[in-house]
């Protein structure tokens, strides 16, 4: 289970991805394209010959838990005399381990580190 995180517009204009770039700035040439996205978007993108395919979602992943990892290790070097185990893990590349147990009639998750070696 992944942790659900809203994404603002501050967030997105730091995620540098060449391919949404282009497309930025193409739907910046042509405005009236942005309506028919609104209706119909998957087809104005074919129609536009923009392919979004397994290959182009991974890369967008990639690169998005680089731009994540980046701005944690920055975190992480603005106190290194911190005693915060985990800005230790960053900075030295080590995982982090967590152990999760799920009681199964009420739903509650309890997190809890594993090793902090």
């Amino acid at each position: 289970m992944q942790k659900r995180v809203k994404i603002d517009r501050s967030r997105l204009d730091r995620f540098k991805f060449e391919p949404l770039t282009d497309l930025k700035i193409f739907l910046k040439e042509k405005p009236e394209i942005n309506d028919e996205l609104r209706v119909d978007f998957n087809n104005t993108l074919i129609k536009q010959g923009i392919k979004i395919d397994e290959n182009f979602k991974q890369q967008i992943r990639t690169e998005w838990r680089a731009t994540i990892k980046s701005d944690i290790k920055r975190v992480a070097e603005e106190a290194p005399d911190s005693k915060n185990w985990y800005l230790k893990r960053v900075l030295s590349e080590k995982p982090i381990k967590l152990r999760v147990k799920i009681n199964r009639e009420t739903g509650e998750k309890k997190k809890t580190l594993r090793g902090s070696s």
